[in-house]
């Protein structure tokens, strides 16, 4: 019987991690997408992008048939009631507001302040977004929302929001627009697929990088 010789331990973990690779380059697009069943708020939370008109289409079915009373922009730095009405927010109640912020050890401060001067101006758009929609939610005392984005960036959002919201009391509902572009099972195929996944991963890396020295 013939003797074959047995593979070194640089094969094997070639191997190994072409295997790797090769289930991550498949199931990418599931760990990034996220998804939930809308539930009735106090709001609806838009998020803005390069397909915010299919975002925006679908933050409006919700606010008319019932799933919220007030349309957040955070990056327009508006709210809407359901005819279409700008809502006051910066108003006396936001300087009365509670302060919901865990106010961190000094020790920690002191030695995150540098790395934080350093990070936190690099901070993500999205998140800017949810930190500005935090203030409005506080000023119109808002406890229970629907976020709004394109599918594939409901996983990154949601990492985010749970970080903005650490310390406020919500209930939060990460919904995708069914409109504009979706998912495809062989995303490897197509360019514009294949730099959101990219991009997607970059963004959620320099998040968990970054976030922890960073004020919320």
């Amino acid at each position: 019987m013939p003797q074959f010789p047995k593979p070194s331990w640089w094969i094997i973990i070639g191997l190994s991690v072409v295997i790797l690779l090769t289930i991550l380059l498949v199931l990418s697009p599931l760990l990034l997408v996220y998804s939930e069943k809308p539930q009735k708020s106090d709001a609806i939370l838009l998020l803005v992008g390069p397909v915010t008109k299919a975002r925006r289409q679908y933050a409006n079915e919700l606010l008319d048939t019932g799933y919220g009373k007030v349309l957040l922009i955070p990056a327009f730095n508006q709210a809407l009631d359901r005819n279409g009405r700008r809502i006051p927010w910066n108003f006396s109640k936001e300087k009365k507001r509670k302060d919901y912020t865990a106010a961190p050890q000094s020790e920690n401060r002191i030695r995150g302040a540098e790395l934080s001067t350093l990070l936190c101006p690099y901070m993500e758009d999205t998140h800017r977004e949810l930190l500005r929609g935090r203030k409005m939610m506080e000023a119109l005392d808002i406890h229970s929302v629907i976020i709004v984005s394109s599918p594939y960036h409901l996983r990154r959002i949601k990492f985010i929001s749970e970080h903005v919201f650490e310390h406020y009391p919500v209930t939060m509902h990460f919904t995708p627009t069914p409109y504009g572009p979706q998912p495809a099972k062989l995303w490897w195929t197509d360019r514009d697929q294949r730099w959101w996944v990219l991009n997607e991963w970059i963004k959620l890396i320099w998040f968990f990088i970054y976030s922890p020295f960073c004020n919320r």
